[in-house]
């Protein structure tokens, strides 16, 4: 069964009610091409002081930013690169509130960074091994 919706991104509900105690919001995820280098941006409603990026196995991270909610529905789908964005497969952020966890998919042999830049944190691909 099939669930359609006619509604657009202006008429998406807020979650602030249902994460009332985080201290910031995820408010976009940006895909960007930085002199030609894959980065992904959170967008966040305040900075984090702290957040881990962390290796689940070969082919995923975790990214982890405490008392942080998502602000918006769509946020919570999977998100995926364009295809000329190399190094990373997609990207899911879930919970929120205490913490949120994204969930990184990346390419076999990538390693990435996270480097936090005013209320945003980047998170980029730092090398990408080629098997032999």
């Amino acid at each position: 069964e099939e669930v359609a919706s006619s509604r657009d991104d202006a008429d998406e509900p807020s979650l602030a009610v249902a994460n009332e105690n985080a201290t910031r919001q995820l408010l976009a995820v940006d895909f960007e091409l930085a002199g030609g280098e894959p980065v992904v941006s959170f967008q966040l409603s305040k900075p984090a002081t702290t957040f881990e990026l962390a290796r689940r196995d070969h082919r995923t991270f975790v990214l982890t930013i405490p008392s942080t909610a998502i602000s918006t529905l769509g946020l919570a789908l999977p998100q995926y690169p364009p295809k000329e964005f190399g190094g990373i497969t997609f990207i899911h952020p879930q919970g929120g509130q205490p913490k949120l966890l994204t969930t990184i998919g990346v390419e076999k042999g990538v390693k990435l960074t996270a480097i936090p830049n005013g209320s945003a944190i980047y998170v980029k691909v730092e090398s990408i091994t080629k098997p032999d």
